[in-house]
């Protein structure tokens, strides 16, 4: 996995909860998106990834939180 430089700055303001680092970012979507589903979980967190899958920014921020 690799981010630029401005996709990382991106992500840690206005999509990192405090103590994720970005890339904590994808895996705690797809798991909150998977509903449990591991198989789902793996290809939905690929798919972002590679760029083929992003959700709208209020699910980056909010999936997953309590």
């Amino acid at each position: 996995m690799s981010f630029s430089k401005n996709a990382i700055q991106l992500l840690k303001e206005r999509y990192c909860h405090q103590g994720e680092i970005p890339q904590d970012v994808y895996k705690r979507v797809a798991n909150a998106l998977s509903l449990g589903d591991t198989k789902f979980e793996k290809r939905l967190y690929k798919a972002m990834l590679n760029g083929n899958f992003l959700p709208a920014s209020p699910t980056l921020r909010n999936a997953g939180i309590k």
